[in-house]
């Protein structure tokens, strides 16, 4: 059982001390990671600078929107040109025969942590939908069976409760399983 245990939510700040006479603050906002369900990056402001900590993420292109204190809009964009066009890129554009993606500008971090297991050009996952989408056409392709999905300890619920609804089923799991879809917030 967690104790001392405080729940924050994604987007909005928290103040929290370093020391109990709570002269030394940091101000600390989560964002969904787009990993595993409860997955944060934590962005840290405070008298020692402003950390950004990744964790592991699945980067996206609608953070840009989605996370105004990563990217204000009056920061604006830049001109970036990517080392090879996935084709999956929405900023993607072309300028005078040359691809150009346009980004907004971030705000300033002093240190940036990063989780970099797949940061290599070699890997090249596909978005997450694109996933979930190819899970859906096999499963219905091979209609009627019996599909066994490996879930280690998190991280396929959200695709597990999808199948459910799409293919109107019960997802079966054990006891303790059960407990942390639960906790997680899949009580459907």
């Amino acid at each position: 059982m967690l104790k001392n245990v405080i729940s924050l939510d994604y987007n909005k700040e928290y103040e929290i001390f370093l020391n109990k006479t709570k002269t030394i603050k940091y101000m600390v906002t989560l964002f969904d990671a787009n990993h595993i369900a409860g997955s944060a990056m934590m962005l840290f402001k405070g008298p020692l600078g402003t950390f950004f900590h990744t964790g592991d993420s699945r980067f996206d292109d609608y953070m840009f929107d989605d996370y105004k204190v990563l990217f204000p809009n009056h920061l604006g964009k830049r001109d970036f040109v990517p080392i090879e066009d996935s084709g999956a890129n929405t900023l993607i554009k072309k300028m005078n025969d040359t691809v150009v993606c346009q980004v907004p500008e971030s705000i300033h971090i002093d240190e940036l942590i990063l989780d970099n297991t797949y940061c290599d050009p070699i890997f090249k996952f596909p978005k997450r939908e694109f996933c979930v989408q190819g899970i859906f056409n096999i499963i219905s392709i091979n209609q009627p069976c019996d599909v066994y999905i490996s879930t280690y300890n998190l991280g396929k619920e959200e695709i597990l409760v999808q199948l459910a609804k799409v293919f109107k089923t019960k997802i079966v799991v054990d006891q303790e399983r059960y407990k942390d879809v639960i906790s997680l917030g899949f009580d459907e």
